[in-house]
């Protein structure tokens, strides 16, 4: 999900939400429910793009996000801007968090020991995210999901499904 959405979400909870010891947790726990949503964002089809082209689209997605919160909720901004931008902040958190494990660590081939440890600090939120992030090693976007193959499937149901064929 774009950086943008989670920070409308967060800025969204700000609103509803003042007490910041609910507040905080709940935006956090707001990116793992938006992203249980197939969705792309600057990580999408991250393979085909370069190093530079990563960076420059997620700096740009998170200036949007700003910038629109900035300007569709500058009246609550004013009576608390700290808190407003601390749940777009906690909103946006795990991505920032993972973001160096799918760039710069696996350029320097360090994602098995520092990012597993960013992702396994968010395992009690996202089970399946972050056993799935191990397993591949990637990111857990879209593209990366497998396709439904043989592969998948064990031999009762090929043969049931070339029966039906």
């Amino acid at each position: 999900m774009t950086a943008t959405a989670h920070a409308l979400i967060g800025a969204s909870l700000a609103i509803r939400i003042t007490n910041p010891y609910i507040g905080l947790p709940l935006a956090i726990i707001s990116h793992f429910i938006a992203d249980l949503i197939p969705h792309w964002d600057a990580g999408t089809n991250h393979r085909k793009k370069s190093l530079l082209r990563l960076k420059v689209e997620a700096t740009l997605d998170v200036l949007l996000g700003f910038a629109l919160v900035f300007l569709i909720f500058r009246e609550q901004i004013i009576s608390n801007p700290i808190y407003m931008f601390s749940m777009v902040i906690a909103a946006q958190l795990p991505d920032w968090v993972e973001a160096p494990s799918s760039m710069l660590l696996q350029s320097l081939g360090l994602i098995p020991f520092v990012g597993r440890a960013a992702l396994w600090a968010f395992q009690p939120v996202t089970y399946y995210r972050v056993d799935t992030a191990l397993m591949f090693q990637e990111s857990v976007h879209l593209e990366d999901w497998p396709e439904v193959d043989e592969n998948l499937l064990d031999n009762e149901v090929l043969e049931k499904m070339s029966l039906v064929n």
